[in-house]
């Protein structure tokens, strides 16, 4: 069984670290000025280049659906594939594009200030991908928040049922500290090309713990990555993914 432990360090240790709205959260000016360096640079060797889906550059959006309480809103987010010098771990950074009224009504003004121009902070994560299974941490910040207590985005094409578990050790994401979260994933069917190559594969998940438990499911696409997140988040709404573009970002 895989155990993941949320930890935050700084560079150090940023493998290892999860769900994190700011590049200053894990990681200092050094690791922040390397990051841009490769963005600028075209030719910067990444732990992604060697991916299938989720390569170095790649841009993926998603239109967003989000029903809280008796609230809901609409956006687009960008999930971009982020080159790295002289680091083994594949970054994605996700920006969120809330309409100007949607900032104020739900109190992001401090996450998307004026100075940005109608953008958000970005969102700095991790994405990881092999011969046998993609794994995707989710965009964790803003409205978003409440994914904390989901599973992540995961298939694995050499099974069809597997678990992890996931802890939130004191002094990290608030209210949901020192909380053990038990995932459950399950492939539900695959889609086949030509009767034998498999094309989407449809996986339902669960979350436990002692906020309750969530459902989750995911349409993963063998060219295209996950093309629908549909959540289902206990006392607290849904919120729906929609991929309605990609592009290699060069």
């Amino acid at each position: 069984m895989k155990i993941r432990i949320i930890i935050f360090f700084l560079l150090a240790t940023i493998g290892f670290s999860s769900c994190i709205s700011l590049v200053a959260n894990y990681a200092g000016k050094r690791f922040e000025k390397r990051m841009e360096e490769a963005e600028k640079n075209p030719s910067t060797i990444s732990y992604s280049d060697d991916f299938h889906v989720y390569k170095t550059r790649r841009k993926f959006t998603y239109e967003v659906h989000q029903r809280m309480d008796s609230t809901s809103v609409d956006f687009e987010l960008d999930l971009i594939v982020l080159p790295m010098i002289k680091m083994e771990a594949a970054l994605v950074k996700y920006l969120y594009h809330y309409d100007a009224k949607d900032i104020v009504t739900l109190g992001l003004q401090e996450e998307c200030p004026d100075s940005l121009d109608g953008l958000c902070r970005r969102e700095i994560t991790t994405i990881d991908e092999g011969k046998s299974y993609v794994w995707m941490h989710p965009p964790r910040s803003k409205t978003l928040k409440i994914l904390e207590l989901a599973t992540f985005p995961e298939i694995k094409f050499n099974t069809t049922e597997w678990d992890s578990w996931l802890y939130i050790p004191k002094g990290n994401w608030g209210e949901w500290e020192k909380t053990k979260f038990d995932h459950f994933y399950f492939v539900d069917s695959i889609k086949y090309q030509h009767d034998t190559i498999p094309e989407y594969y449809y996986v339902s998940s669960f979350s436990e713990s002692r906020f309750g438990k969530n459902s989750n499911n995911y349409v993963f696409h063998v060219d295209s990555g996950f093309t629908e997140m549909h959540y289902k988040i206990e006392n607290e709404g849904t919120v729906d993914f929609k991929l309605i573009d990609m592009s290699s970002g060069l």
